[in-house]
């Protein structure tokens, strides 16, 4: 055995053992009010009332709003939240040098069972970012538990530094030995803690025979961190759109997400109408995404839809691609609006004319900068802390060796021009990574430790999208191969009970992003996310009478990608391809929305306004 090896073993070990047992902050009078806190520190969420119904309103923007339903049932489910106090440092176990953070919880449950007197399991949602709080995840939580059959209360942390957990701000940088602490490490050790309280504290009402911890995106990053320090705290896990502790790195985010897109027009060329469209324009879709892009940036004479849409550069046309590219619902224009820009008959110099006179100049993702790249690697933009984002992504996700500094700003902008579906992150992450470097605001993570697969006890399920632009399909399956799970195959059985699901045509977040065909519930279409594959794959791994292993027969049930729009984009009339038809003889119709209340408006106007 190396040195170096040994090294690690040595290491990891004396932290597990540290983790483990975590007994000198058991010995301090604050776990102590933390116990006490168990019992009467209960308060109602400040943010759940509104966010936890968020997706559940008609897309139509109507005033009602609309529970999802499972098999005609709805649960009554309601929240209460609690602050415990975690150390600042967890490697300082001075109880007389001990200075503390908040790290706030919420417990979801039915109003029918708030004691849990039907035993149910306990299933922790990690949130992505870095930087994203647990409120990003409210949304999802009533789909998830009514999914389950509510067989689970669902806890959801703000990672130390977003949401109520001593949120992070640039002045804290004042303080270096404060901010060196909100790490991935510490958020793992924030939530190891959490949960060996509430199996011991919270017995009354915890299930701690049936643990379950899940993490979307970075939350799978932690995950992974976690898992290495509490190898088998619990009974099983869950990653989600997989960052990858050696593999995944924000200098190639604009590298990845392109291969994404294009093999997404590679899709639209295995597709008979998608392929059909472009070849009565004799091109294809890469052809012709190539020659919008040259016209937009002077290479070619552009045609009157480009200048119609001249006040657009290329860097705006392909953050635009991305942003429908990365989610499950939009990606379908990504065709139409290549076919018609690269068309521009009359017809579609019209509809590029309404277009422009309808576009409202608004802060999407492509324009928001790094602030906007939060949403992109979390579930919602609620609450998100870009300073902490910005802080764990230079410290510990920009390279995989911190010694080598990446690309160079020029080399990242040349990367760029290549690229036809970009957001343009790199070169601009670039050069605030090296802003905040010569601040000296980053932190040198160990590599022995960072850099790291865990060897869990416990069964594990990973879900990866193979159209995911933001955590690539390649990432999650190396993950899965050091994990040593069966990579798509569930009919031979894994010794370790470890298994990694490729989810077709998917994008981020499976769970809510495997649209399926067969629903067995009557919710309105818009509202269909709440029954999709990823959740049932979710619920047949957790089924005790599975053994952990995950059924995966709904895959067969996947919509694929809508490219006609004869399912989702059908109520709204619109003439997406530029066909004349009976119904529909104008260049472009449009539904009108109340957009007079929170609702988001970007989701709900006519998607042709938001080019």
């Amino acid at each position: 055995m190396t040195p170096m090896l040994i090294g690690l073993v040595t290491l990891l070990s004396a932290i597990m053992i540290k983790a483990q047992h975590i007994d000198w902050f058991k010995r301090t009078s604050y776990h102590k009010q933390n116990r006490q806190k168990l019992e009467k520190g209960w308060e109602e969420c400040p943010d759940w009332n509104i966010l936890s119904i968020k997706q559940q309103v008609s897309f139509e923007g109507v005033e009602q709003i609309q529970l999802p339903k499972h098999n005609n049932t709805i649960y009554n489910i309601t929240a209460l939240c609690i602050t415990l106090q975690v150390p600042l440092d967890w490697d300082n176990d001075n109880p007389n040098d001990l200075e503390t953070v908040d790290y706030f919880i919420t417990r979801a449950f039915s109003g029918f069972n708030e004691n849990n007197t039907n035993n149910n399991g306990a299933l922790w949602m990690l949130q992505g970012g870095p930087g994203g709080s647990g409120e990003g995840l409210y949304p999802y939580v009533i789909p998830t538990m009514n999914f389950m059959e509510n067989k689970f209360d669902i806890y959801v942390p703000d990672q130390r530094g977003t949401g109520y957990s001593n949120y992070l701000s640039e002045e804290d940088f004042n303080d270096t030995e404060y901010i060196k602490h909100f790490t991935a490490y510490s958020h793992a050790m924030d939530l190891g803690y959490a949960i060996d309280l509430f199996q011991n504290e919270f017995s009354y009402t915890y299930n701690h025979d049936n643990d379950i911890v899940y993490g979307v995106s970075y939350g799978t990053y932690y995950l992974n961190q976690y898992l290495i320090l509490f190898p088998d705290q619990v009974n099983a896990a869950i990653f989600d759109g997989v960052v990858d502790p050696q593999k995944t790195r924000w200098s190639t985010w604009d590298r990845d997400a392109n291969e994404v897109g294009l093999l997404f027009f590679q899709r639209c060329q295995n597709d008979v109408f998608c392929k059909e469209k472009f070849d009565e324009l004799n091109t294809t879709i890469l052809d012709a995404t190539k020659h919008i892009i040259d016209q937009l940036e002077g290479n070619a004479a552009a045609s009157k839809c480009v200048q119609e849409s001249s006040d657009r550069s290329s860097s705006g046309f392909k953050a635009l691609l991305y942003e429908k590219l990365a989610s499950s619902h939009y990606r379908v224009e990504i065709p139409w609006i290549i076919h018609r820009l690269y068309q521009c008959d009359e017809r579609d110099i019209q509809w590029a004319e309404e277009m422009k006179s309808k576009y409202k100049s608004q802060t999407t993702t492509a324009t928001a900068g790094i602030d906007g790249l939060i949403f992109f690697f979390g579930v919602d933009a609620t609450d998100a802390n870009d300073v902490l984002s910005n802080y764990m992504i230079f410290s510990e996700l920009w390279e995989f060796n911190s010694s080598y500094p990446g690309p160079s700003f020029i080399e990242l902008i040349g990367n760029e021009e290549q690229y036809l579906i970009s957001l343009g992150m790199d070169a601009a992450m670039k050069q605030q990574h090296d802003e905040w470097k010569a601040k000296d605001y980053l932190y040198e993570p160990n590599p022995l430790v960072y850099n790291e697969y865990a060897d869990p006890q416990i069964p594990i399920l990973i879900l990866n999208g193979d159209l995911d632009p933001q955590t690539q399909h390649k990432y999650a399956l190396n993950l899965a191969k050091e994990y040593g799970a069966n990579i798509d195959n569930v009919e031979t059985a894994n010794d370790k009970q470890r298994y990694f699901i490729t989810m077709p045509n998917a994008p981020h977040y499976v769970l809510f992003n495997s649209d399926i065909r067969n629903f067995t519930d009557n919710t309105i279409e818009w509202n269909h996310d709440f029954e999709t594959c990823g959740l049932y794959i979710l619920k047949s791994f957790l089924d005790p009478d599975n053994n952990y292993i995950p059924n995966i027969d709904c895959i067969n049930w996947l919509t694929g990608i809508d490219f006609e729009g004869v399912s989702y984009h059908a109520r709204h009339s619109v003439d997406l391809w530029g066909i004349v038809t009976e119904d529909n003889n104008s260049s472009i119709e449009t539904t009108s929305y109340d957009d007079s209340d929170d609702h988001d408006v970007d989701e709900w106007e006519d998607f042709w306004t938001m080019w």
